[in-house]
């Protein structure tokens, strides 16, 4: 996992991450807008704006996360653009939902939420 030298929202360092399985990367996540995908797009774009491009996407039910996990009691959804192989996790920020993570999977695969969360 490669972390940035400087701290992002939640006071956590951007960080771009590959998961693995079997020994094959199957997703890449990035926190950092600074990370685009082909088209252009980053976290910095609202979910409507990929869907201007790439169609409706799958939502996941929220992830809740314990206070004793690394994430600390969040909650978040995943916004999946099966075909593209593009998802954008999010997170609960007051009202709202705040995006989190860009990721990169398989196309035609579900994206893989983080583990240690319970569905709701």
């Amino acid at each position: 996992m490669w972390k940035s030298k400087t701290p992002g929202a939640y006071g956590i360092r951007h960080t771009l991450e590959v998961v693995y399985k079997s020994g094959v990367a199957i997703q890449i996540e990035a926190t950092s807008s600074i990370f685009k995908t082909k088209s252009g797009l980053s976290i910095e774009d609202e979910p409507e704006n990929w869907e201007a491009r790439l169609g409706k996407a799958s939502i996941s039910p929220f992830y809740v996360y314990p206070q004793s996990h690394y994430k600390k009691g969040i909650s978040q959804q995943y916004f999946d653009w099966k075909r593209a192989g593009l998802a954008i996790e999010t997170v609960a920020k007051g009202e709202g939902l705040e995006n989190n993570t860009l990721i990169v999977h398989r196309q035609g695969v579900a994206v893989i939420p983080d583990p240690g969360g319970a569905a709701e």
